[in-house]
């Protein structure tokens, strides 16, 4: 942030973070918004951070359904359906603005928002300005057509934006178009055949995220596939996810066409509920698989059970040096996690949990910094705490205290 913004506007933004906070507590009217200047800081240092309003409600239906020109052709109009003031509707805009983004690929720098499509050249737009209009508001700097690119490019969700009447099934075609380029694309392969899969720091979505994506009953988009499908490889899908994605996955197949959702997240969420003994097991690959039949696709699998270490867990047709190097990846893609989320949320924890005892003083540094203490627990961030301590009191992890104690012994001898 203070790289993105300077140091004049981080100290605004932090100000208009306080003031906002301040307002809800303060506030017994769930209505209230920000006015719009503050809005207009948080957006901006929210882009910056690549984060978004995680505390804000769902978005109401047919909230932006109406979209006029200005009269200049250089700015545009927004109203809706949904009754609401023009500050009100304009702070579901910014909240749905970053939730859309955070789905997709995108960079904020100098002002300029470029967002990459995975089916579409960029665009670039400028960083949005706004004023209030009765019960609407208005985009001064974006055109009707920006505005237009801006919904393209993101897949807004269209029942914010559209009447029932005038959708169209556009996301479906796209959804063939993207599968038809994915399968056209090459592969990377590695020497030993294993598919490599690249992902950014902006199209790794957090699991805490998603999971609050599914809690709001927005439809996932193809970049928190990508992100679920990355979990799955790695065996860092949690129970909490795949039950979560369970009834989302039996609506997609019912729907859709199957191959929209990763097979490996399908098999990955059937083999978890197996475990469990869900029912859904079966509904969610469209087929009941052997009970002998295991996710090997996403093995190493290391959360599978909580009473065994990644250390105990090695792969019966495969050697010792094989699992290792396996297990060695599996961690540093975990801890890879550290540079993709800005905030750690309790998802994010468990998954990095198996290797709190591996981490370096810095890496737990990062983590103690992420931690959001107000959707943690509070046994999980003393348990983060107490880990953060013993590194500081021993940064190489050469058990001091035993060590000092066997030369103790041996000076007795």
């Amino acid at each position: 942030l203070q790289q993105g913004l300077g140091q004049k506007k981080m100290q605004a933004f932090l100000d208009a973070c306080l003031t906002w906070h301040n307002a809800v507590q303060q506030s017994a009217n769930p209505a209230v918004v920000p006015e719009l200047k503050i809005q207009e800081l948080l957006l901006e240092g929210l882009l910056v951070a690549n984060h978004y309003l995680s505390d804000h409600g769902q978005i109401p239906e047919l909230c932006f359904t109406k979209q006029v020109a200005g009269s200049n052709g250089q700015s545009v109009i927004i109203d809706g359906e949904a009754a609401l003031t023009g500050e009100q509707r304009l702070w579901h805009f910014i909240a749905a603005m970053l939730i859309e983004l955070n789905q997709t690929e995108y960079q904020f720098q100098r002002q300029r928002l470029r967002i990459s499509p995975p089916d579409s050249e960029p665009i670039v737009l400028p960083k949005p300005e706004f004023t209030a209009a009765y019960t609407g508001f208005v985009i001064t700097n974006w055109s009707l057509e920006q505005l237009t690119a801006f919904f393209r490019a993101t897949e807004f969700t269209e029942h914010w934006y559209k009447n029932p009447d005038d959708r169209r099934d556009i996301s479906a075609i796209r959804r063939e178009q993207r599968l038809l380029q994915m399968r056209a694309r090459p592969q990377n392969t590695t020497q030993t055949g294993y598919k490599v899969r690249h992902n950014s720091s902006h199209s790794l979505l957090s699991p805490s995220m998603i999971i609050n994506l599914i809690k709001q009953g927005i439809r996932l988009k193809p970049a928190v596939w990508s992100s679920l499908e990355h979990y799955a490889k790695n065996g860092q899908l949690s129970d909490t996810l795949c039950r979560l994605l369970a009834p989302i996955i039996e609506k997609e197949l019912a729907n859709t066409a199957p191959d929209a959702i990763p097979e490996i997240v399908k098999k990955t969420v059937a083999e978890r509920l197996r475990q469990t003994g869900t029912s859904q097991a079966a509904v969610v690959t469209g087929t009941q698989l052997p009970s002998s039949t295991r996710a090997l696709a996403t093995t190493p699998s290391f959360y599978a059970s909580p009473l065994m270490s990644p250390s105990q867990i090695l792969l019966p047709t495969q050697d010792i040096a094989i699992d290792m190097a396996l297990e060695n990846m599996a961690r540093d893609m975990a801890i890879e996690g550290l540079e993709h989320f800005p905030v750690l949320g309790g998802a994010e924890l468990a998954m990095l949990e198996p290797w709190r005892d591996q981490m370096t003083y810095s890496q737990l540094m990062n983590v103690m910094t992420k931690i959001n203490l107000q959707s943690v627990e509070q046994e999980t961030v003393l348990a983060w705490q107490q880990a953060f301590e013993n590194r500081r009191r021993d940064p190489l992890g050469l058990d001091l205290d035993e060590f000092l104690d066997s030369l103790l012994e041996g000076a007795d001898d």
